[in-house]
């Protein structure tokens, strides 16, 4: 017979969960002291700590060179266009904004200090990657090898994405009249990387497919990853459905669009947050939406102005812009 050890915790006070619901509420609730909730609706151009038009051009270090005046004309557009390409920009800015770690700007106006030709289309030399096949599932894995490569061509996509490679792939089956498309998409550092910490994942291709997994209620049963050349990738199923939101479309349906893009983003932030602690941040009253909403207007007449300047940019001389 052993001795038991008055040390250790009685096996009726452990839990395998990281925090109860009641400790998670009160996490969340605490938040409010870090960051209170009415700062939220704060911003100021002098505090954010980053030029704008230096982010984008800086993104494209890891882009086609000849590809990058595409990505830069298509930005130009509009504001809503501008805003799509623009995600490390607000990377950037919301790294300037207080989230716990650190107090809320000063008020005052002192700065924040950062943390840390024509489209040219043809094949690629040799296929992107065939390693996606090995992070399927066995079952779905068996599936995809019924299917042999037909032919692989370059892409020119989105407005962000330009630049970035990005290829479409035709697998037929066995009988010739089956085909599949998949696409293998570049996919670099997360905008938010600089600004926080390093992915834990080994390569930027598996953080985009587990993130997918992990907001997407059915992802794509051929999603996967890859690395071909030094570059990561990620793939999926090419369905060319996806409707692109000009602004003379979304203008007269602009409050449905606004809630349909808020409860999208809701959704992924309680399946990789926890929705606990965020409930209990956010609370019963309407102090979070309306610091929210105010931060939407200034940042909207923000995103104005970082798109008039690189207008202004294109039209100096001092960025190329081609059509494409």
């Amino acid at each position: 017979m052993t001795e038991s050890n008055p040390t250790e915790p009685s096996p009726l006070a452990v839990h395998d969960l990281l925090a109860t619901a009641q400790e998670r509420r009160a996490s969340g609730k605490g938040a409010r002291k870090q960051v209170s909730r009415g700062s939220l609706g704060y911003w100021a151009e002098e505090n954010r700590g980053h030029d704008a038009l230096k982010t984008i051009v800086a993104q494209n270090q890891i882009r086609v060179p000849e590809l990058v005046p595409i990505r830069h004309h298509r930005m130009a557009v509009s504001p809503w266009n501008f805003y799509r390409g623009a995600a490390a920009v607000m990377a950037g800015d919301l790294a300037s904004q207080p989230d716990g770690t650190r107090p809320p700007p000063d008020h005052r106006g002192a700065p924040h200090p950062r943390r840390s030709q024509r489209r040219r289309t043809g094949l690629p030399r040799r296929p992107p990657p065939g390693r996606n096949r090995l992070t399927l599932q066995e079952d779905r894995r068996s599936l995809f090898d019924k299917f042999t490569v037909a032919d692989v061509v370059r892409q020119v996509v989105g407005v962000g994405s330009v630049g970035m490679q990005v290829y479409l792939v035709l697998l037929e089956g066995r009988t010739g009249d089956d085909p599949l498309f998949l696409q293998a998409k570049q996919a670099g550092p997360s905008v938010y990387e600089a600004h926080v910490q390093p992915s834990r994942h080994p390569g930027h291709g598996e953080r985009v497919i587990t993130g997918k997994r992990l907001i997407q209620s059915a992802t794509d049963i051929f999603a996967g990853w890859g690395s071909l050349h030094g570059k990561d990738y990620y793939v999926r199923q090419f369905r060319d459905m996806k409707i692109i939101p000009k602004t003379d479309l979304i203008a007269p349906h602009l409050a449905e669009f606004a809630t349909a893009c808020g409860a999208t983003l809701a959704r992924a932030h309680v399946r990789t947050g926890d929705p606990m602690a965020i409930d209990a941040y956010i609370g019963n009253g309407s102090k979070f939406a309306a610091a929210i909403g105010r931060f939407a207007r200034l940042y909207a007449d923000q995103n104005e102005r970082d798109h008039a300047r690189l207008v202004s940019a294109i039209a100096a001389g001092e960025v190329e812009s081609l059509p494409g």
